[in-house]
């Protein structure tokens, strides 16, 4: 029971960021953005972990491994992500980067024989793929060099992000997931504050309330809990299922932008969230959430 509150959570809580982070990037530029997000939740674990007292034992035996998958999930992946989106419509993001299942089933393939690719699994995805393009058709674009760019990035962060899954699962599912989010958040601040340094101009940085409601959620909700409760479930649920929230969130994402910023839903987001839904079903037939 407690697996399905916090898949459901975890699917509103991502779904909600990428409006937050739309609404944030409006004062402050990405990369400061980011590595504040980070430095703030690295903050708010430490207090949690006082008081937690988790054995750190496992941490110290994998620290290179949890460093590695630090520097790709935090680092590299949100640098990617915050850099792409900036050359590409949020449409084309969603539709390229919720191409995470197809990475993460082909790292699973080779690196976690125990977790069976099926037909279905197969089925599924490409389903949910299908109904997610749908929903996005009218607003995915790549014209230009730039945009062109913009949009291979944001397809490498996918694939990082599903091979990360893989390699979490595979090497740190025995560490305890609030020291492995914690631990894992210190090559990914380096990186992203050296990303600010060299790519964004701290003047443009306005410490104003936007600012600091959406750093605020992001860093408590959308990375801090967001990431405790991915890792907790990594741990319990076949990772390919998992990642069929890449497929949920920019759902939730434009829901919430229909209520809170008055955006238009076409009648294209019931037929694509329709289909996606299929797809989750397909998928995740074999076993169900515990």
């Amino acid at each position: 029971m407690l697996n399905i509150v916090l898949f459901l959570l975890l699917t509103l809580v991502w779904g909600s960021t990428w409006l937050v982070l739309k609404i944030g990037l409006e004062s402050a530029p990405p990369f400061w953005s980011a590595t504040f997000r980070f430095a703030i939740s690295f903050v708010v674990l430490a207090i949690v972990i006082l008081f937690r007292r988790p054995d750190y034992r496992p941490v110290r035996k994998n620290f290179g491994k949890i460093l590695f998958a630090g520097f790709l999930s935090y680092g590299v992946n949100y640098a990617l992500i915050y850099w792409g989106q900036g050359y590409v419509s949020s449409g084309t993001a969603s539709v390229l980067f919720a191409s995470i299942p197809f990475f993460t089933a082909a790292f699973s393939f080779m690196m976690l024989p125990e977790e069976k690719l099926s037909g279905l699994k197969i089925l599924g995805i490409t389903i949910g793929f299908v109904g997610i393009v749908i929903i996005y058709i009218g607003d995915i674009s790549l014209k230009g060099e730039m945009a062109i760019w913009g949009g291979a990035v944001v397809t490498v962060s996918s694939a990082v992000a599903g091979f990360v899954s893989v390699f979490i699962k595979r090497h740190l599912k025995h560490v305890d997931s609030l020291l492995l989010t914690h631990t894992q958040m210190i090559p990914g601040i380096i990186l992203l504050l050296i990303m600010a340094l060299l790519f964004d101009d701290f003047d443009l940085l306005r410490f104003d309330s936007t600012t600091i409601l959406t750093t605020a959620y992001l860093a408590t909700f959308g990375t801090a809990f967001a990431f405790w409760a991915y890792f907790y479930l990594l741990a319990r649920i076949e990772v390919v299922k998992l990642s069929l929230i890449g497929f949920l969130t920019p759902i939730i994402a434009l829901f919430l932008g229909w209520i809170v910023l008055d955006e238009t839903l076409s009648a294209r987001f019931t037929a694509g969230t329709f289909l996606v839904l299929i797809g989750i079903w397909f998928a995740s037939r074999e076993k169900k959430l515990k």
